[in-house]
């Protein structure tokens, strides 16, 4: 699901390099010297700034990062000028890459704007492309925050799928049936956080 311009102007904004720097800094820290040198994609990359902080935070060999609205990628482009960042257009619930191939997936705030079922989709693909041992990082909101008050208030102007957007509990419980092992869960006062591992 593309965004409309309301939140790509979100994606824009400063505080948010601010807030995912502050989240990979205070809870992947210990997983900074694991996965030294690898091979990481970031899903859903908006304008960039995710996978900078990857880099600065992981010292990756490469990072492949990825959104669905090709606007969102020419800003990255334009953004970031960096020869081990690699920007691309893709489809979260079809990944083009191979089985096994990375050793680490990042997702800040991309999740909740696929539909259900695709969302299950996307994260059966993200377990095929990780490596045996490898890691996938998730920062993100659920449809509980959009029945807060404040989540209601800010509905009517954002493009997201409401009347399928999963629960965090159903989200959570999920990723087990995948055989993923959950190695971190943070219930945050807006998001969730969640870092597991493909065995």
């Amino acid at each position: 699901m593309l965004m409309n311009n309301l939140g790509r102007l979100g994606m824009l904004l400063p505080f948010r390099e601010w807030a995912n720097n502050g989240v990979v800094k205070k809870y992947y820290k210990d997983y900074f010297q694991r996965l030294n040198g690898g091979t990481f994609l970031e899903i859903g990359c908006g304008n960039g700034t995710g996978a900078k902080i990857i880099k600065k935070c992981f010292s990756p060999k490469k990072i492949v990062a990825t959104d669905l609205d090709p606007f969102m990628i020419n800003v990255a482009k334009r953004n970031v000028h960096d020869p081990l960042i690699i920007f691309e257009t893709g489809d979260a619930t079809k990944l083009k890459y191979q089985t096994g191939q990375f050793d680490g997936v990042f997702v800040f705030d991309a999740l909740h704007h696929i539909p259900g079922p695709q969302w299950q989709d996307c994260l059966k693909e993200i377990y095929r492309v990780l490596k045996p041992g490898g890691l996938f990082f998730i920062y993100d909101v659920s449809i509980e925050y959009f029945e807060t008050f404040i989540g209601r208030v800010l509905r009517p102007l954002y493009v997201h799928p409401y009347d399928s957007m999963y629960r965090r509990d159903e989200f959570i419980d999920f990723l087990p049936k995948l055989n993923f092992k959950i190695l971190k869960k943070e219930f945050l006062s807006r998001h969730f956080l969640t870092v597991v591992e493909k065995p």
